[in-house]
């Protein structure tokens, strides 16, 4: 009489397979994680940068100086500049005796081997004094 043992468990084949199976997954898994971080640090460091031109634009305007100014705060540079801004070069005002200015602050910063750069640009009508 023969018996017959069953055998229980994996072959080493199936064990390998899964192994590898587990492998590509879990190296698409990591990927997908380090782009994202990637892009949430680079999306912080926009942020931080508009945050950071916003608050120069408004104490420029109480502060009002007419040669701009230029600073750097943490790993930020920036650099506010005024100048008169024409709607039509003949003119020197407008119609209501308003003057135009263009007020642009740029930040820059350096991310991952690269210079970025952040522009924001507004206007102000003045009244003559």
């Amino acid at each position: 009489m023969s018996t017959r043992v069953e055998q229980a468990g994996f072959s080493l084949v199936e064990v390998l397979v899964a192994l590898a199976i587990g492998a590509l997954v879990t190296t698409m898994t990591l990927g997908t994680l380090t782009e994202g971080l990637a892009r949430t640090r680079n999306g912080e460091k926009v942020l931080a940068a508009k945050q950071l031109a916003q608050s120069r634009l408004q104490e420029w305007y109480v502060t009002h100086d007419p040669r701009g100014e230029q600073g750097v705060a943490g790993d930020y540079r920036w650099r506010i500049e005024a100048r008169p801004y024409l709607l039509n070069p003949a003119d020197q005002t407008l119609s209501i005796g308003q003057q135009l200015s263009e007020i642009t602050v740029t930040v820059e910063w350096q991310d991952d081997q690269a210079i970025r750069t952040l522009t924001l640009r507004t206007f102000r009508a003045e009244l003559p004094q």
